[in-house]
């Protein structure tokens, strides 16, 4: 946070006071309808736990601020109905209390184990970095006279939302789980629990119709599902680094699109390194972030 302190006050102003704190809150679970199985039911049983359409809600405020010719305050969140209660309160704990105990989840204690083994000299048989060297030249390109760096921010104007693609999550100060999915009788699970913050590389990558994507850190699998509820990628690749990981995509992929001649699209789950990406011109839009809690 020391580092993030330094750096992204300069780039997002006074928002970077709420982006903090968010940093460090608890995560926002929220539901992602499958719309392979039986979305009018799943959305019903949805509302009746308290939840509200997350996505809707965003459709109605765009549309909005759209007859009204003003643009999207960048700083406000996403309004919940007025008359909605939480069915259960945050557990009250200082933030900066919570980053300490993660800290502290990185000391090793000791184990019956001999710490002997940690003195022995390992050869390297690789070396890292290299590809990632920035050389001082390249730095003064981006900084300034009294040190800090120069960052273009681009700003877009109001996101499209599918209207295949529903999330549901509960008023703003609820935090409760949502209870374990269902299967359908198609065989699919009927909604995907998530980090509302996973839809929103989605969003930004503004899928088109016919869009060739792919899907760089797709495990475990929410940003993909995510990308296939538009209903507009022509193909989708969904790749992940790690063994472990390609195989809980799978199955997430199996559990929520159980039958293949059902997919929208060609989809392609794969293995490898992104920074060897070979062929980049073929997609039309890559996602490379892994969002949850501590990511980004």
């Amino acid at each position: 946070m020391k580092h993030f302190d330094h750096f992204y006050p300069e780039t997002y102003g006074a928002r970077w006071r709420s982006m903090r704190l968010a940093l460090l809150c608890r995560s926002k679970p929220a539901a992602l309808v499958n719309h392979f199985g039986d979305v009018a039911g799943t959305c019903d049983r949805l509302t009746e736990t308290g939840s509200i359409d997350l996505t809707a809600e965003l459709r109605t405020q765009i549309s909005r601020l759209r007859l009204s010719g003003s643009t999207i305050d960048q700083t406000s969140s996403v309004p919940s109905p007025s008359q909605s209660s939480p069915t259960s309160a945050s557990p009250a704990s200082a933030p900066e209390e919570e980053a300490d105990a993660a800290g502290r989840l990185r000391v090793l204690e000791p184990t019956d184990v001999s710490s002997a083994v940690l003195h022995d000299y390992v050869p390297a048989s690789q070396l890292h970095g290299d590809d990632d060297w920035l050389e001082e030249g390249d730095y003064f390109q981006f900084a300034q006279e009294d040190g800090s760096l120069r960052v273009a921010v681009d700003r877009d104007g109001p996101i499209t939302i599918p209207e295949t693609l529903r999330l549901f999550s509960y008023p703003a100060e609820d935090i409760s789980r949502f209870p374990h999915p269902q299967t359908s009788s198609s065989g699919a699970k009927d909604y995907y629990p998530m980090d509302a913050a996973s839809l929103l590389p989605v969003l930004a990558l503004d899928v088109q119709p016919g869009d060739s994507v792919l899907d760089l850190c797709a495990a475990p699998g929410g940003k993909a599902l995510a990308i296939l509820q538009t209903l507009r990628p022509a193909s989708l690749v969904c790749n992940d680094i790690q063994a472990g990981r390609v195989r809980r995509l799978k199955q997430v992929l199996l559990d929520y699109l159980p039958e293949a001649d059902r997919w929208p699209c060609e989809v392609k789950v794969t293995k490898m390194d992104g920074r060897r990406l070979q062929d980049k011109e073929q997609y039309d839009k890559v996602g490379t972030l892994r969002w949850g809690k501590g990511t980004g």
